[in-house]
């Protein structure tokens, strides 16, 4: 069976060679929640006396596993096949900085279009810290796979 004829198939990218790589990572993060599971199982009996809420429990191996996969991708290079030049690298460097920015300054208003202005008073300097931590490690997280993915096809070229 391959990937095309798979559920799976459906939200990977239609590049092959992308497509099987996630397809890695998705298992490698599977056997890395496995392993989770398998830590809290034991973990949960010999430090039960330590009263730890089961849903935090219940959301390690989640986030461990998505990211693992989120980080895997993100340094694989795999993600813009097309920056081969530096004109190119450049042109998604700013694209990247506008996103993010526009993200930074959107949320915020957005935030005060759906739970109004007295919402965002009462919790501004919560939401300006998400905010900004989330605009940085989103321009982070795109920079360090355009960075790679640049390498990786400069790489290529050569």
């Amino acid at each position: 069976m391959t990937v095309k004829e798979s559920w799976l198939s459906c939200i990977l990218p239609d590049d092959e060679y992308k497509a099987q790589r996630i397809v890695y990572f998705l298992g490698e993060g599977a056997l890395f929640m496995l392993g989770s599971l398998g830590f809290l199982l034991i973990g949960t009996q010999v430090f039960s006396a330590w009263n730890i809420p089961i849903q935090l429990l219940a959301g390690i191996p989640i986030i461990l596993f998505v990211a693992y996969v989120f980080i895997r991708y993100i340094v694989s290079g795999i993600q813009y096949t097309n920056v081969m030049s530096e004109r190119a690298f450049e042109k998604e460097k700013k694209r990247i900085v506008v996103k993010s920015i526009s993200f930074i300054v959107l949320f915020p208003l957005l935030y005060v279009l759906f739970l109004g202005w007295q919402a965002f008073s009462e919790k501004s300097f919560d939401v300006a810290g998400i905010v900004l931590i989330s605009g940085v490690l989103m321009f982070l997280a795109e920079y360090i796979s355009l960075k790679r993915s640049y390498a990786k096809n400069k790489e290529l070229l050569d």
